[in-house]
């Protein structure tokens, strides 16, 4: 995918391709709902986890919510979060590729992104959710300005269920400064801007980290 234009750049990419960025770094998301079949399972054709209790929906949307806190471009709220994350216990985790689609009506400035799905939920190994969980956990608030790549790739999507069915998710941008952000309620609310008791509003630091941990990049 080609980026857009130094003259179009969202402000955030304006300051990577100069030099340094104030990091803003932590991202989930939430969406509309998804009818499409087969929804739920790997992307080889596995069978994935009984659904039912997530409403049918599938653990991922199919577009990310457009946040309201957004500087008119797409990619979210760029303001830190002021704490880490605390997750509650996880039992099931699927991860889900997003792809930025330009809209640039959207934007007198030329360029506004809408992330669509990529790829089915995978759904990720059991073996895995204690790293998963701890990489999440050990994201920090942005402590100062960062050198950060000037592209423009995917985002993840990290969706983590609780043994109750309540739904985490972090949305996390393979680009940049790999920022991310969270989410208590993927299918309700913008990345950063869907806060709960251990669920931080607003960009953390450390997104390489859980990147790294996510198959298929």
């Amino acid at each position: 995918m080609t980026g857009p234009r130094p003259s179009s750049m969202h402000p955030q990419l304006r300051r990577i391709a100069a030099a340094t960025l104030a990091v803003p770094l932590l991202a989930v998301v939430a969406a509309c709902g998804d009818s499409e079949p087969g929804i739920g399972t790997d992307p080889g054709g596995g069978s994935g986890t009984d659904l039912a209790l997530l409403d049918e929906r599938g653990p991922c949307p199919r577009q990310l919510p457009e946040p309201t806190d957004d500087r008119g471009y797409g990619f979210g709220t760029d303001s830190a979060a002021d704490d880490s994350p605390a997750l509650p216990e996880v039992d099931r985790a699927w991860v889900c590729r997003y792809e930025a689609v330009d809209q640039p009506e959207r934007n007198e400035n030329g360029a506004y992104f809408l992330w669509e799905r990529a790829t089915r939920p995978a759904l990720l190994a059991p073996d895995d959710l204690p790293r998963l969980v701890e990489r999440v956990e050990a994201l920090t608030p942005p402590a100062g300005d960062q050198a950060c790549t000037a592209d423009l790739g995917p985002r993840y999507l990290l969706v983590l269920a609780t043994p109750e069915d309540r739904l985490v998710a972090a949305s996390v941008d393979d680009y940049g400064c790999r920022e991310v952000r969270l989410t208590a309620d993927p299918w309700g609310g913008a990345p950063g801007e869907t806060p709960a008791i251990g669920v931080p509003e607003g960009v953390l630091v450390g997104g390489e980290d859980l990147l790294s941990l996510l198959p298929e990049r």
